[in-house]
């Protein structure tokens, strides 16, 4: 497989990016719904593709991490 080529190249630079730009994490729901609404996005770029559930587990993965370091900020 031509990795740099391939549909798993793509989710992962979407990914990347969408952790990058919320990785500063926010006490508003204008950041919350920001995250919902791009990561819903990026999952309908894929979702016709073979490859979409595995995007759609990456970004649940990564909002799961956004609000685990929430809670824990918030809670300290």
């Amino acid at each position: 497989m031509d990795f740099k080529n391939s549909v798993y190249w793509q989710i992962y630079g979407d990914i990347w990016s969408f952790h990058k730009k919320y990785c500063d994490i926010k006490e508003s729901d204008e950041y919350w719904d920001s995250v919902v609404n791009e990561g819903g996005s990026i999952y309908k770029k894929y979702a016709g593709e073979p490859e979409g559930e595995f995007a759609k587990q990456l970004i649940l993965c990564v909002i799961d991490e956004l609000e685990r370091i929430y809670r824990r900020e918030r809670d300290e």
